[in-house]
């Protein structure tokens, strides 16, 4: 992965080389009232592809704000509940923290896919999570940031938007 781009994205490649036929995701689109979560994933396999703390917890804000029906769900591993916590406990998020839950730790990852089956929305950065989704009808917004190859590894589904910089450096915080 460190030479040219790949014309294909790896998601393609793997899912021929181990014989899976392609079917197409039933793809149904959420009424503003069907559901009111957005999940929200805001890690990944190295701290170079991701943002910082602060970062999302700004996010949150800005769309708890703009959004004062939709419920906030972080998902994530065991060890990642500690990162979590610090987005949910930010000052700035201190008036909307009833809407903010830290499942990390606390699903297991048939229970975040069938989370992910029901919500509005997926934020995230490229990881498991973001593929997981690729599998269900919820719409992604996949942030790709340092190392990160959006281009052969972002999660394959026409619902997905991936944002990514075509600078190969850490961005700032």
């Amino acid at each position: 992965l460190r030479g040219n781009y790949n014309n294909f994205n790896l998601v393609d490649i793997y899912k021929f080389i181990i014989g899976i036929k392609l079917k197409p995701v039933e793809t149904k689109h959420l009424a503003l009232d069907q559901d009111n979560t957005i999940v929200i994933h805001p890690f990944a396999s190295t701290m170079k592809k991701t943002w910082a703390e602060a970062k999302w917890s700004e996010i949150i804000f800005s769309l708890a704000k703009k959004h004062e029906d939709c419920n906030f769900i972080i998902v994530g591993s065991k060890e990642e509940a500690p990162k979590a916590d610090e987005i949910i406990n930010a000052s700035i998020l201190s008036k909307f923290s009833s809407r903010i839950t830290n499942n990390c730790g606390k699903t297991n990852l048939e229970e975040v896919y069938n989370l992910l089956q029901t919500s509005k929305l997926l934020l995230c950065h490229d990881s498991v999570v973001s593929h997981l989704a690729a599998l269900t009808p919820i719409k992604i917004l996949s942030i790709g940031l340092g190392p990160t190859r959006s281009f052969e590894t972002a999660p394959y589904s026409e619902n997905a938007l991936i944002i990514s910089s075509s600078e190969s450096s850490h961005p700032c915080d």
